[in-house]
């Protein structure tokens, strides 16, 4: 719910194409803009360019969002391109992780706004999915772990059962033994 009021709130201070569109037809927005190019300032419409710009690419695959990567240069406004295109979930743990590395470098960079734009639309719910597949991956490997211990446990156990089966059948054998001479002595005295 908050991260749904600071987007709106964001949203409500920025402006531009299509997100402009819709939240001046909602009555939420009264800024009108032109086309703005993509810079790392704290302008209403600026805000809303980078929101529409991050909204435009969710809906492109791993794929298609790793070649606009590729074509990206070093500058902060690039590096935060290229965060904003591998935030998405279908994005690789590793992609993921060097974008919230490169975020993180430029975070001085960014102007107030945009660091709590970034903040809260990409590196928050980032965080949450980086730790929860860091999690996964121990559990994975604890299971993994475990279900070899329990194998070998297994394996062991059998080794025993056999063992004391064994073990049984030498103790039968001796008690038969021992029964028999019980008997023949029994025998010899009478």
């Amino acid at each position: 719910m908050k991260r749904v009021i600071i987007g709106i709130a964001a949203l409500a201070l920025s402006g531009c194409q299509s997100l402009q569109q819709t939240l001046q037809e909602k009555g939420m927005i009264e800024v009108t803009c032109i086309e703005t190019v993509l810079e790392l300032n704290d302008q209403p419409c600026q805000q809303l360019a980078w929101l529409d710009f991050w909204q435009q690419q969710q809906g492109l695959a791993w794929r298609e969002r790793k070649s606009l990567i590729e074509q990206l240069g070093d500058g902060p406004a690039d590096r935060l391109k290229m965060a904003m295109l591998s935030f998405a979930s279908d994005t690789p743990y590793q992609a993921r992780l060097r974008a919230q590395h490169n975020l993180a470098e430029i975070a001085e960079q960014l102007t107030p706004g945009l660091a709590n734009l970034t903040e809260n639309l990409l590196v928050q719910p980032n965080q949450q999915l980086l730790e929860f597949e860091s999690a996964l991956v121990t559990l994975n490997k604890i299971n993994t772990r475990n279900a070899q211990q329990n194998a070998q446990q297994a394996v062991k156990i059998e080794q025993l059962q056999r063992r004391i089966t064994d073990m049984q059948k030498q103790i039968d054998a001796l008690l038969k033994i021992e029964t028999n001479l019980t008997a023949e002595e029994d025998v010899n005295e009478q």
